[in-house]
């Protein structure tokens, strides 16, 4: 890839005009005084005009030229025809005729007489004539298929016109991909287009392009050729000259693409000696440089094969593998991985010293290069960047982390006015060429990127495709790029998706709430929208996630080991309840909670309860100061302000959180098969049923709100009985009721 060679201009249309011809054809200006076709003649000392006639100029090419897109000078042309002074026309005709078979166009025409100021022809705000280059209005034309057509892309052509060739480009736009796994995209390179500037971007065996105002912004993707081979894209190149873009596979396949109909073209040749390329390269002077492990080669003027310019093992030129290459002033600058930096003169076709830690260069891993001012700017994967003034020829000192950078380890850099964009494993640092300082930096995480740094790529203003401003694209390799815009704050804009996933693979819990599915993915709340069909920037949480519930507003998180996080619904970290706050633990096992009461078990250090709303309210459960019958509960739930807590052996613990009292548990009843249960109602309001278990005593549940009571059971031999111990035995045989059901017998052995 050639970095210098990204940023093209765009076709703007005023500035066609230059190159644009007209045929005017006047065809007959009639006749004149009726009298036979005549024409002036050179007479001795005179010109002599016949006394009438007519004038047929036949067909006329005129090339209008002088178009300047900067200051909004139209291209023009005169067209002079004489006539006999003080000659009185009459039944003049003109055609005006365009052949774009024949290269013959024009955009928005007009014709007048300079003399007169009588418009003849005028075209203006209708386009071209000869030729057409896209929809009216809003161009390109974009739209959904409802259910199976899409309508409203119209063409304006002169009336009489005769369509000779229609060609059009019909996209397949996709939807950003959803992923139910991790997703681990690698964007090996990226070319924009030199005419509209969309964005080739090259990962793995596809090629996606991308429209920036698009929705969605992938507009089309296709597969490299020989994708079932496992062969894998590692190279782009923009040749504009000849209208194509190169790719170079994994396997050493160099492919081409046409730019104007994405169709393929012949392979280039193989690489002489067997081996694969890595790099191609378009140099300034307009040649094709192709880079393999066996050195610098040059396709030869018939395009049919290469030159061996430079081998390989030398002093001139390290051995290794090609990653990257860039030019700047005639020197292509190309990274050899372990090998440094070797160095091609285009001016002189020859090998310059190269650069390692051999002699002054900093690391022998060379990620990117870019110029900034009268620096170059050499980044590596372990040791920051090197800095070489171009003016003086001398090393700069070194960025790196114990200085400006946040990691040695540097994936890229792009330069953006007077802006330098660093981008670190964690971090992008701006470097502002003007001051000559650090202006800021962001940490991936601000950006909604929480996995380590993959790409950072220029998408510059330059076409009806690009994106408005001069974007910077940085990416974590989830398939969501953050987008900056330099120079304008704030820089970041928001998010470019081509697909979304979760953040981990382990699941712990999940919640839907509000339109959002909530995933506790290890130390990631992942948010998946169901509006979006995708994944949102996960949350990190500090720990691992155990738990997740909402109170109606926001979601509350549970995690082992700080605490309990509240976080609203756009994904902010507003409260956090923790051991300062009065939880018996950092470790959260689960929680629920209702309006303002929440309840949280701990693993080892029983229950707490708290008002989310009135710090200083936590209320600590465990077996020593309440009769809570286990500090390891298994389980929480809160319904009309009572908390039900599992235990592992003592049945369900229940809690009334408004006045700090526990109810008594519900237990099971350990009795099973049961042949005989004699049943009773006591009581009219409430109704409670009364339900004798052989060797268990009577279990007992209130009709009216179908809560389980606390069961009668056998009278214990201690001073401390319960309210409800009162039975001389478990072995229950009868029980029946009175008749105004205000009492009730039980009969047991």
């Amino acid at each position: 890839m050639t970095e210098s060679h990204r940023a093209v201009g765009p076709a703007n249309s005023s500035a066609k005009a230059v190159n644009l011809v007209l045929i005017m054809i006047l065809a007959s200006l009639g006749p004149i005084l009726s009298s036979p076709t005549v024409s002036a003649h050179d007479g001795p000392n005179s010109v002599i005009w016949p006394m009438g006639g007519d004038e047929d100029t036949g067909w006329v090419l005129l090339n209008a030229t002088g178009a300047d897109p900067v200051n909004g000078t139209q291209a023009s042309t005169d067209w002079t025809l004489e006539f006999a002074p003080g000659a009185i026309l009459g039944n003049v005709s003109m055609e005006i005729m365009v052949d774009g078979t024949e290269g013959v166009t024009i955009q928005q025409p007009l014709l007048l007489s300079p003399d007169t100021g009588q418009v003849l022809f005028d075209w203006r705000g209708n386009g071209w004539m000869g030729q057409n280059f896209g929809f009216d209005s809003a161009n390109p034309h974009q739209g959904r298929l409802g259910p199976n057509a899409d309508v409203g892309a119209t063409v304006t052509m002169p009336s009489g016109s005769e369509i000779t060739e229609f060609v059009l480009e019909a996209l397949a736009p996709a939807d950003p991909f959803t992923s139910l796994e991790p997703v681990e995209l690698y964007i090996q390179d990226y070319e924009i287009h030199p005419a509209d500037g969309r964005m080739y971007m090259a990962i793995g065996t596809l090629i996606l392009i991308l429209d920036a105002h698009s929705s969605p912004s992938t507009i089309d993707l296709f597969e490299i050729q020989n994708a079932e081979d496992e062969d894998y894209i590692v190279d782009l190149e923009m040749d504009t000259q000849n209208n194509r873009m190169l790719v170079t596979t994994d396997q050493g396949f160099i492919h081409s693409i046409d730019l104007l109909d994405t169709s393929w073209n012949p392979d280039l040749p193989v690489e002489p000696s067997g081996g694969e390329w890595t790099n191609t390269h378009i140099a300034s002077n307009g040649d094709l440089f192709a880079f393999s492990n066996s050195g610098v080669f040059k396709l030869n003027t018939a395009g049919t094969g290469w030159t061996l310019e430079q081998a390989s093992s030398t002093t001139n030129w390290p051995a290794g593998t090609p990653w990257k290459t860039f030019e700047h002033n005639g020197v292509i600058y190309v990274s050899i991985l372990d090998g440094g930096v070797a160095r091609w003169d285009v001016a002189s076709m020859s090998a310059l010293s190269p650069w390692s830690t051999a002699n002054n260069l900093h690391s022998d891993f060379i990620s990117d290069f870019a110029v900034a001012g009268n620096q170059l700017l050499i980044a590596s994967y372990d040791a920051g960047i090197a800095r070489r003034d171009l003016s003086n020829n001398f090393w700069l000192a070194t960025w790196n982390d114990g200085n400006w950078l946040s990691s040695n380890e540097v994936a890229g850099i792009t330069v953006v006015n007077n802006e330098v964009q660093i981008l670190t494993s964690d971090t992008v640092h701006i470097y502002n060429t003007n001051s000559g300082t650090f202006s800021t930096s962001m940490t991936l995480d601000s950006l909604g990127l929480i996995k380590g740094a993959r790409n950072i790529m220029h998408w510059p203003a330059s076409g009806s495709r690009s994106p408005t401003n001069d974007t910077v694209l940085v990416t974590d390799g989830s398939a969501v790029l953050a987008m900056l815009e330099p120079g304008n704050s704030p820089m970041y804009t928001g998010d470019f998706v081509i697909g979304s996933g979760p953040s981990a693979g382990d699941m712990g819990d999940a919640m839907q709430f509000n339109g959002v599915i909530y995933v506790g993915s290890e130390n990631y709340l992942d948010r998946y929208s169901i509006g979006q069909s995708r994944w949102l920037s996960a949350i990190d949480t500090g720990d691992i996630i155990t738990q997740i519930v909402n109170d109606g507003t926001n979601v509350l998180v549970a995690t082992q080991g700080s605490g309990i996080h509240v976080i609203d619904t756009t994904g902010n970290v507003i409260d956090t309840w923790d051991t300062s706050d009065g939880l018996q633990s950092n470790d959260v096992s689960g929680l629920d909670v209702e309006g303002d009461w929440v309840v949280v078990i701990h693993p080892g250090d029983g229950a707490t309860a708290f008002n989310k709303s009135a710090p200083g309210s936590a209320v600590a459960l465990n077996e020593a100061n309440s009769e809570l019958d286990s500090d390891n509960p298994t389980g929480i739930a809160i319904h009309n302000g009572v908390a039900y807590i599992g235990t592992a052996e003592d049945g369900l613990n229940r809690y009334i959180i408004a006045n700090d009292t526990f109810l008594g548990s519900w237990v099971s009843t350990g009795i099973n098969d049961v042949d005989f249960a004699p049943v009773a109602i006591l009581g009219s309001n409430p109704q409670v049923l009364h339900m004798g278990l052989p060797g268990y005593g009577v279990a007992r549940k209130d009709l009216s709100t179908g809560e389980i009571l606390i069961p009668l059971t056998q009278e214990p031999n201690s001073p401390n009985a319960g309210s409800t111990e009162v039975l001389p035995s478990n072995q229950v045989y009868a029980i029946e009721s009175t008749p105004t059901n205000s009492a009730i017998y039980i009969g047991t052995s």
